[in-house]
């Protein structure tokens, strides 16, 4: 759950970022990264502190298809309504920086109104 978790929100932030640069993709997939890189490191302490986390990652979910599947499944559904939503919005209730890129991606003066 919080795998998909991490995805989604990255991902999100993938989505509204317009320009990436060196520092978005440094945060955005280096947080993920991160995250599995804690769930490795969190399941290889000993029992004792890890208790249900054991090994879980390294052993369970890693080698299992299924949970790298779901992970792609759960992210992408979750990021329908979120894109959808978002298109829909600059579709219909453009912004004015929107505006002022579909001027420009139609080859259209930027000085014009509306």
């Amino acid at each position: 759950m919080y795998t998909c978790v991490v995805w989604v929100v990255n991902l999100q932030m993938a989505l509204s970022v317009r320009y990436f640069t060196l520092v978005q993709h440094v945060a955005i997939w280096g947080s993920i990264g991160i995250w599995y890189l804690f769930m490795f490191a969190y399941g290889s302490l000993p029992s004792s502190f890890s208790t249900t986390a054991f090994k879980v990652f390294a052993e369970t979910l890693a080698p299992s298809p299924s949970f790298w599947i779901l992970t792609l499944f759960v992210a992408v559904s979750s990021l329908i309504p979120y894109f959808s939503c978002s298109t829909i919005k600059m579709w219909l209730f453009p912004m004015h920086h929107e505006k002022v890129q579909w001027m420009r991606y139609k080859g259209k003066k930027t000085t014009d109104t509306e």
